[in-house]
């Protein structure tokens, strides 16, 4: 009996190995011991070969990982760290019960949209994506496909729009010709760690 006891409390112990105190989230980068060759997991992270866990889209820690005016909901444990002991959520948009709530939330969205990383920070594709620049009457523009949470919520604001017949409730749009981009940059100011800027629209 003994031997079987501090066999449960050795078990316990290793799989506590990266608990944290209470309020105290997981390391930003996603860290994990273990590796599995970068293969999806069944619950959406991801294990890369280097051991880092990569959080599947969409989720949060607080509002603070949201696009703006979106709230993080729910608490469920962290897909890299189940023993973490803190609240794992998901990005879920507020509700729109007007045409002028889901214009208005989709033009937040857009601003969480266009965030993107300095040239000189990582490399990869940003600001490609061309979408509406607003939902009413709208313009091109294009914003950073890396913000996938941002994306689905622009999409999900549309299917409301529709929803709600706002295109008929709101009348004929102004006879505005729009200035069509042809392309998109990140653009802004690195200071000290700060490495974020903004995809902003070129024209000819």
């Amino acid at each position: 009996m003994p031997f079987l006891l501090w066999s449960v409390i050795l078990v316990l112990a290793v799989s506590c190995t990266e608990r944290r105190l209470p309020g105290q989230l997981p390391p930003a980068d996603g860290s994990a011991s273990k590796k599995d060759g970068g293969k999806i997991q069944p619950d959406g992270r991801k294990i890369k070969p280097d051991g880092k866990c990569v959080r599947p889209p969409g989720g949060c820690f607080s509002a603070n990982d949201c696009p703006a005016g979106y709230q993080c909901v729910g608490c469920g444990a962290d897909p890299c760290c189940p023993m973490c002991g803190v609240c794992y959520g998901k990005c879920s948009p507020p509700p729109a019960t007007t045409c002028s709530d889901i214009a208005l939330g989709y033009i937040n969205v857009i601003k969480a949209a266009r965030l993107c990383t300095l040239a000189d920070g990582p490399k990869g594709p940003q600001c490609t994506l061309k979408v509406d620049d607003k939902i009413a009457c709208p313009c091109p523009t294009f914003i950073n496909p890396a913000n996938k949470a941002s994306v689905t919520a622009l999409a999900s604001l549309k299917t409301a729009w529709k929803a709600n017949k706002c295109d008929a409730n709101r009348g004929a749009c102004p006879p505005v010709t729009c200035n069509v981009p042809t392309g998109s940059a990140c653009k802004g100011t690195s200071t000290g760690g700060n490495k974020k800027g903004t995809c902003q629209d070129s024209f000819k």
